[in-house]
């Protein structure tokens, strides 16, 4: 097909293309639909002038442009069209010659159209006789109008505060983005009004504040006149402005003399003029990095109506807390909270109240819970707020509140606050989230003694005659003793509460230590620990902490809530996890037919090539000793292949007698440890026979497997090598030792990266095939533009040395695994006559008495995925242990209650031994730190320290050893050693236990060799038809639940075709049916709506025996000889002929023949 030309076609009208490239060509030739009025070049006479001022180019272009596509026939229907420039044109047809003619609203001139609908890719053009009058627009583009736009939406928005509608309305005004007030009011009715414009929706909480919906637009004072220059339509509001017109410009703002602006705004000398609430200004303008200064000569004090608001107003004013201030009122708590001084209240919301009621089931909250919750005397703002903090509440000493931080969040005993600094008049209100329950924290005692004193009260009368003296009263003092006391479950000078719930200190699970002189520690009760008595000791669980785990292989639900369920280790199943799992069991193991598997660990296997195979046991090819230097053969004859290593040449040509001599000694009877001894003997054929040791390490295997390719090789030279302590070379080319080599060599590889010389500066995520980091700098001072790795350990001697599989770089070291080091912590005695230090060498590690090298961390998952199915995520969980392996143990009964005979059950009970001195060194040097010592192998004590710390090892790091026990009888805890297996995980989208993994039915059916004649059909289904193809994606679909019935080959033959229609029938999408599932009767409704008849019989004409029908069950008689095919989205039966669908009605029948002919049989 011929492309499509664009509204820019070029044509004969040159001039017009001109202009319309120059001044609009992006939006003509992109965007759309459009309609364009094209003139001729002769109907552009005069418009020359426009290509030298774009704006204006464009305005005119705009004006023969209408948006969407009018062809002539709409443009004969209508009497108006709007061009792009908003202005309207009018559609009219000469008198004569009845043709269309176009003219544009304020011009004169009109276009007659000469040729009509001319199609283009983005819309359509019409040639016209002459251009529109080039009309000015009504107003003119300029810079004011981009800062008015400014100006507006600034002033719509309030910085720095997220106001909720309650405090909204409670304000008269605010300062807005544009330094301008925005003013609030409400109508009589309770409608909000901002700057006199209605709210229409309040509160819409956004990420970062809240959003309030009007309905009309705020007019910041500033931009008004809004459109400009226009004093004759829109007087100016800004004072000292007259509107004058200038023949040159027409109307303009003109400023008063004496002032300079614009008009819009004029600026004078007003320190004279201007007051502020009856203030002069001493001195303005003063200008400051962020903002302006005046000075005045008086104090502004506040209106009347921003003092703050009282208690209960302002509770008012907070309808979310509208419960809390009627239980203020009831019980008349307002008068006497603001008697005081200040005050601070912290008051439940709505739905904290409403919640506390239903569950206590209570009708109403009582007069001491509100007094609970209002602190008098102090105004307690949120930054007043501090952990630990606490405050006496209205109910007296006795009833103190406390503050504490919990991850940021701030709490007032246990309820979160949750909207603080409400102000009144002399207080402040914070919101709380939760109901605060009455904690009676101190339980003084009061004392009182009376004491009487040394002196009685004497009355003396004198009658005349008689004078008497009384002894009165004796005078007695009461003295109040107060002493200090915490109530029960509370501790310390403040009398926090007890860890636990309230009321239910440890959660009745221990003792707290209260009291003022108390702790606060719990000491739980037999079987419980943690800081509050939470939780179970490992290895029990239920409610009261006293059933044991019986997992042999697995993790234990334990705890307080577990119920004693299994969760096995990789490789056991059963109950307790008793089971070990035999990967060899079925199939080889997965292996290669061509291969032995070996069971390894429980679950797991290694695949290994038979003799005269090579591969990775999954995959084993024949060996074909022609590949190499042409099997021995003379260079003119040729090599054929006739078995594993063996060679037709020798036999055909008579050479087997020389090729056998080959292989004999004469002279000497040589035993294998005298060939260990020598490097050369001489054949009986007289060619000599060099002797040495075959480095079968595997390496370039990795470097030559695909999947690993390009690499990057960072290779020590020789000289590197050789610098090496002769010991550890040993150990590495020692026969024994080649898989740890290839270990050493794996932190030399990065694999899927051929990274060149100029990107190593950059690379800051290089890993190894070990899983080690790489980290690469560039040299300073006198090395400048040398590169190192991991800190300048080493150095980068060759550069990008290539090869087919990569890139190589010679360094001057061999890599280790920096977080295992090369160093042993020191051995100490105490024999003083004997004062010795021991430290293994690099590359070692032990004690200092014995050291062996270090074995290096291997991720089991860089090779063959670890055993799991290609289709599944792989995790090395002792690879990624952060202790090694390694774990502590302690005895039910306490610290330190294990003999070592106890030492070494209790490991075996975790299916575990106990930990070497080796093994925990290596825990220790991954960053493991237990400040507990215990049992080890051999008899020994010891615990590590990762970090100095002068209470644990004196400040010692490393392994704080106490040596060989002499008693065994004594105790200690124990540190064990478990080595954990490979997780394996199916995918996304598979289902299995990791080790086999199935997709989606598609997938499956691709899998299966015996399936390939049903897949084909329903591929051509798929490729012919709409329904073939919703057909193949629902195959695919992980969100149905299908079973899906699939003929095999030898039902359903190559040269034979299903339509679409049977396809479909057998497919079920009602749901998943096992096999177990389809008993004699049962009918299942397939995707074309009819049903499918499952019986134990194939038909009347077939009299099954007993036996038979227990064992064959068919699906519309067809047998079915494979069941239970797991699929992510279904299950696959497999049955031996393929099912045919029922009749269709005719209309039916005319649709599947048009969907193609695949479709029909």
């Amino acid at each position: 097909m011929q492309q499509e030309r664009t509204l820019l076609p070029g044509y004969k009208w040159g001039r017009n293309v001109h202009l319309s490239e120059n001044a609009y060509e992006w939006p003509l030739s992109t965007l759309g639909p459009f309609t364009v009025l094209v003139p001729t070049n002769k109907g552009l006479k005069g418009t020359k002038d426009l290509l030298n001022n774009k704006l204006k180019a464009q305005y005119f272009v705009k004006l023969h442009v209408i948006a969407g596509q009018l062809n002539t026939s709409t443009l004969n229907n209508t009497n108006i069209i709007y061009t792009l420039t908003g202005k309207s044109g009018e559609v009219s047809k000469g008198e004569k010659d009845n043709q269309l003619r176009i003219r544009i609203q304020g011009g004169r001139r009109k276009g007659k159209l000469l040729q009509g609908n001319i199609i283009a890719s983005n819309g359509i053009l019409h040639i016209i006789d002459k251009a529109m009058d080039n009309v000015e627009p009504t107003f003119e583009s300029s810079k004011e109008g981009s800062w008015k736009l400014l100006e507006l939406v600034r002033y719509h928005i309030v910085s720095n505060a997220e106001l909720e509608v309650a405090s909204l309305v409670s304000i008269e005004h605010i300062r807005s983005m544009a330094k301008q007030f925005i003013y609030f009011n409400r109508t009589c009715t309770g409608q909000v009004l901002v700057s006199g414009e209605e709210i229409e929706e309040t509160d819409i909480v956004a990420k970062n504040g809240r959003i309030y919906t009007l309905a009309g637009v705020l007019i910041p004072p500033t931009i008004v006149p809004i459109l400009p220059h226009r004093c004759d339509e829109t007087r100016s509001q800004v004072a000292m402005a007259t509107c004058q017109f200038e023949s040159s410009h027409g109307w303009e703002c003109v400023c008063p003399k004496g002032y300079e602006g614009d008009g819009r705004i004029c600026y004078g000398n007003a320190a004279d003029n201007l007051t502020l609430e009856g203030a002069h200004i001493v001195a303005g303008d003063i200008a400051s990095t962020n903002g302006i200064i005046h000075v005045i000569d008086k104090v502004l004090t506040p209106l009347r109506s921003t003092v703050m608001p009282r208690l209960l107003v302002r509770l008012e004013q907070m309808p979310d807390y509208s419960i809390f201030r009627g239980y203020i009122i009831q019980y008349s708590l307002a008068k006497e909270i603001e008697a005081a001084n200040t005050y601070t209240i912290f008051a439940p919301s709505n739905d904290a109240i409403e919640n506390y009621l239903r569950d206590k089931k209570s009708a109403t909250l009582d007069e001491g819970q509100i007094r609970y919750h209002v602190v008098l005397d102090e105004k307690l703002l949120k930054n007043n707020l501090h952990n630990g903090m606490h405050r006496e509440t209205m109910l007296g000493f006795s009833y103190q509140v406390g503050f504490f931080l919990h991850n940021g969040q701030l709490f007032i005993n246990d309820a979160p606050i949750s909207y603080t600094n409400v102000a009144t008049d002399k207080g402040i209100i914070h919101g709380l989230g939760k109901v605060l329950e009455i904690q009676k924290n101190r339980c003084d005692i009061n004392d009182t003694m009376i004491t009487a004193g040394d002196k009685y009260c004497v009355l003396s009368e004198n009658n005349m005659t008689t004078y008497t003296i009384q002894i009165g009263c004796q005078p007695k003092c009461a003295k109040t003793v107060i002493t200090r006391e915490c109530c029960a479950g509370f501790f310390g000078q403040q009398c926090q509460p007890c860890p636990g719930k309230a009321g239910n200190a440890c959660f009745g699970n221990g003792i707290c230590l209260d009291g003022i002189n108390g702790t606060g520690t719990c000491e739980c009760g037999e079987g419980f620990v943690g800081t509050a008595c939470e939780s179970c000791i490992e290895g029990k669980y239920g409610h009261n902490c006293d059933q044991a785990c019986a997992c042999v292989h697995g993790k234990c639900s334990s705890g307080i809530d577990g119920d004693g369920s299994c969760e096995c280790d990789v490789g056991w199943r059963g109950v307790t996890c008793e089971t070990a799992i035999d990967a060899c069991k079925t199939s080889n193991g997965g292996c290669s037919a061509k291969a032995e598997c070996r069971r390894t660990t429980p679950g797991n296997r290694a695949c290994v090539c038979n003799a005269g195979y090579t591969g990775d046991g999954i995959v084993c090819i024949e060996i074909n000793p022609c590949l190499e230097n042409n099997g021995g053969c003379d260079r003119n004859a040729e090599c054929t292949q006739t078995g594993p290593n063996q060679v037709k040449y020798w036999i055909a040509k008579g050479v087997m007698p020389q090729v056998l001599r080959y292989h004999m000694v004469g002279c000497a009877s040589l035993l294998y440890n005298d060939l260990t001894a020598i490097t050369n003997v001489t054949s009986l054929q007289g060619d000599p026979i060099h002797i040495g040791y075959s480095q079968k390490n595997n390496l370039l295997g990795l470097i030559n497997d695909p999947i690993h390719k390009p690499v990057t090789l960072f290779w020590p030279t020789d000289t590197a090598i050789r610098g090496l302590p002769q010991e550890q070379r040993d150990f590495l080319f020692k026969k024994s030792n080649t898989d740890k080599l290839v270990q050493y060599l794996k932190f030399h590889i990065v694999r899927d990266a051929a990274v060149l010389a100029y990107q190593l500066p950059h690379s800051t995520s290089l890993k190894t095939l070990q899983g080690s980091n790489l980290s690469v700098s560039c040299g300073d001072n006198g090395k400048i533009g040398a590169l190192f790795l991991n800190d300048r350990q080493c150095k980068i001697v060759q550069r990008q040395l290539e090869f087919d599989g990569g890139i190589a770089y010679g360094i001057d070291c061999l890599l280790t695994d920096p977080s295992l080091g090369g160093r042993c912590d020191s051995f100490f005695t105490m024999d003083f006559m004997d004062k010795r230090q021991c430290k293994c060498k690099n590359n070692y590690i032990g004690d200092g008495l014995n050291c062996s090298v270090m074995q290096l961390p291997l991720d089991r998952c860089l090779q063959d995925n670890g055993q799991c199915h290609p289709d599944a995520d792989c995790a090395d969980l002792h690879f990624q242990d952060t202790t090694v392996g390694v774990f502590h143990l302690r005895s039910p009964q306490g610290q330190y209650k294990m003999t070592y005979e106890k030492a070494k059950e209790a490991c075996a009970n975790e299916s575990a031994t106990i930990a070497t001195y080796n093994q925990l060194l290596y825990a220790q040097k991954a960053r493991y730190h237990l400040c507990a010592a215990g049992w080890l192998d051999g008899e020994r004590v010891g615990y590590p320290t990762a970090f100095s710390s002068p209470n644990c090892g004196s400040g010692y790091v490393g392994i704080v050893d106490y040596g060989r026990r002499v008693n065994l009888s004594e105790t200690w805890d124990v540190f064990c050693y478990r080595e954990k297996e490979v997780n394996c995980t199916c995918k996304p989208g598979y289902v299995g236990d990791g080790f086999s993994c199935s997709g989606n039915l598609l997938q499956v059916l691709m899998s299966f060799p015996t399936l390939t004649n049903f897949l084909s059909d329903i591929m051509a289904y798929s490729n012919s038809s709409r329904k073939g193809r919703e057909f193949l994606r629902y195959l695919t679909d992980l969100s149905v639940h299908a079973t899906l019935f699939a003929p095999n080959d030898s039902g359903l033959r190559e040269n034979e075709t299903l339509s679409g229609r049977d396809i479909e029938y057998h497919l079920s999408n009602a749901s998943i049916m096992f096999y177990e599932d389809l008993t004699n009767g049962t009918t299942l409704l397939t995707r074309l709506g009819e049903k499918l008849l499952v019986t134990n019989t194939r038909g009347q004409e077939h009299q099954a025996s007993p036996t038979e029908q227990s064992e064959i069950r068919y699906v519309d008689q067809s047998a079915i000889v494979e069941w239970d095919i797991i699929a992510s989205n279904g299950i696959i039966h497999v049955i031996s002929e393929p099912l045919k669908a029922p009749p269709t009605p005719d209309s039916d029948d005319q649709q599947l023949m048009m969907s193609g002919p695949h479709d029909q049989n």
